[in-house]
């Protein structure tokens, strides 16, 4: 028991750790350093890291993938789907109301990225591995963590909304509006890792979602 206890609490202390980094190296430090290659890079350090104090989720995942493999390539199928479904639901209000403007500050800012970062660091970083990130830090931290005590409707909730708002620039309407899209996404992936239990049908949406849209980037 003890042994176990001394575990649950390292794997804790991790994913404090884990948190505190992803605020400040990925959150904080790019809005002054104004370096989109140093962005990309932490998000392919912070990958790396989530994979290893992830490994546990991940040991269940291929349990899981060797019991049922069709399923689980059903359900990114399927879920990409529905996700481009949701997406294309999401941005309807901002559509309307903002059709003249460009664009949210989260695309100005990936269309600056697209000029400046490297391109192996952009595909590597915001394509693959930022994802893997994201997916630890709202999924896996917040809600498999946390769902032990808090009631699962609030961490879904909360964890979605949250990473809605990492997308948020500016306190305006028009901001407000556009992440909507991904509050939807944050709560199909969430209600989609509470079903499963498994960390890598998320990852594997999450990059789905990324990766072609930032290839697509290159091609403009």
């Amino acid at each position: 028991m003890e042994t176990k206890n001394t575990a649950l609490k390292g794997g804790m202390v991790k994913c404090v750790i884990f948190l505190f980094c992803y605020i400040v190296f990925i959150k904080i430090l790019p809005y002054f350093l104004h370096n989109p290659n140093y962005q990309c890079a932490m998000y392919i350090v912070m990958g790396i890291a989530g994979l290893l104090i992830s490994l546990p989720e991940l040991k269940e995942a291929g349990a899981s993938w060797k019991a049922h493999p069709v399923r689980n390539v059903l359900l990114i199928i399927g879920g990409f789907i529905v996700m481009n479904i949701i997406d294309n639901l999401a941005t309807i209000p901002y559509a309307l109301l903002y059709s003249e403007q460009a664009g949210s500050i989260n695309d100005s800012n990936l269309e600056v990225a697209r000029q400046l970062a490297e391109p192996v660091l952009l595909v590597l970083g915001v394509g693959i591995m930022g994802p893997i990130v994201e997916e630890t830090v709202f999924r896996s931290i917040l809600m498999r963590k946390q769902g032990d005590f808090i009631p699962k409707a609030v961490v879904v909730f909360v964890s979605s909304v949250l990473f809605g708002m990492i997308h948020l620039h500016a306190f305006t309407v028009p901001e407000m509006l556009s992440i909507l899209p991904h509050i939807c996404f944050g709560i199909a992936m969430a209600i989609l890792y509470l079903k499963t239990k498994n960390i890598t049908l998320v990852y594997a949406l999450h990059i789905l979602n990324n990766l072609p849209a930032v290839l697509m980037m290159f091609t403009h």
